[in-house]
């Protein structure tokens, strides 16, 4: 399951309950946000004792205004390996506005890798996106 939210720079009060419907069915929850200030890790262990024992937090990476994290399930742990993370910031300070971050791993013999990206903004943006992600 993969959950991605823009919080417009403003405190969220998040509904786990709609954001993650039925998420006992998955092995796997990536959950990731933008614009989000300083409070990614506090949401974080907020999505982490909402997820319950049940699930291991497997990677978490944020900078500035931006993160990711993935969660998967106890029982699947052990048949994990190669987990990384990694991150490139695309503004004009590094602080963190702009860019994406990523987590990768192996479970059993598949390999994963999530990405959550915050790109240029407005309608008439197209190419600096396009630019950006590549």
């Amino acid at each position: 399951m993969c959950v991605t939210w823009n919080h417009c720079r403003e405190h969220q009060n998040l509904d786990f309950e709609a954001m993650f419907p039925d998420y006992q069915r998955y092995n796997i929850i990536a959950f990731g946000g933008q614009e989000c200030g300083g409070e990614k890790e506090e949401e974080v262990n907020l999505v982490q004792s909402f997820l319950g024992k049940d699930y291991n937090r497997i990677e978490f990476v944020g900078k500035g205004e931006i993160f990711l994290v993935v969660f998967v399930k106890d029982y699947d742990c052990r048949f994990m390996r190669d987990s990384s993370k990694n991150l490139i910031m695309k503004d004009l300070i590094g602080y963190g506005w702009k860019g994406g971050v990523m987590v990768q791993f192996t479970l059993y013999d598949t390999s994963f890798s999530f990405i959550n990206c915050h790109l240029e903004s407005g309608q008439n943006a197209v190419n600096k996106r396009l630019s950006m992600a590549q």
